[in-house]
């Protein structure tokens, strides 16, 4: 007698273990496309993303720019870079604690505007202005953290 089965040597699946592993894939992705259709879902999770992109960009992208353009030592970028992290640790925190007593819960009322500023000092601090050399990264950190509050 010949069986028909997988190249391995295992026999071929019947019919109705076909239409069980089908039923739980169509199970599976129901569940996904409901989850999906969560409203505004999408759009939190593409800021989210996008705020997680620009976080991890200038956290590598700091020190060269601070040792090319601004041309500090390459012992003096490591702590002035590192303001940046310790930015967003009082960003979270600052965010958090406004977000729960000024704006009932509503994180966006708090974020937007303190992207809004980050953006501001980033571009300031990248046009060359000389002001506040260590502030401005620490500053510049607290809006972009303040969305993982």
């Amino acid at each position: 007698n010949l069986v028909l089965g997988d190249a391995d040597g295992s026999p071929a699946p019947d019919n109705q273990q076909q239409e069980e592993e089908q039923g739980a894939v169509s199970r599976v992705c129901n569940k996904a496309l409901k989850v999906v259709r969560i409203p505004g879902l999408v759009n939190v999770s593409l800021a989210y993303f996008l705020v997680k992109l620009v976080r991890y960009a200038i956290l590598f992208w700091l020190p060269y720019y601070l040792v090319n353009e601004r041309h500090y030592s390459t012992t003096s970028v490591g702590p002035l870079s590192s303001c940046f992290e310790v930015g967003g640790l009082f960003g979270c925190t600052l965010a958090g604690f406004a977000t729960d007593a000024w704006a009932d819960g509503h994180r966006f009322l708090v974020v937007t505007p303190l992207l809004v500023a980050s953006a501001c000092l980033l571009f300031a601090y990248a046009d060359g202005a000389q002001f506040l050399l260590g502030e401005v990264p620490v500053l510049g950190a607290e809006a972009p953290a303040a969305p993982f509050s």
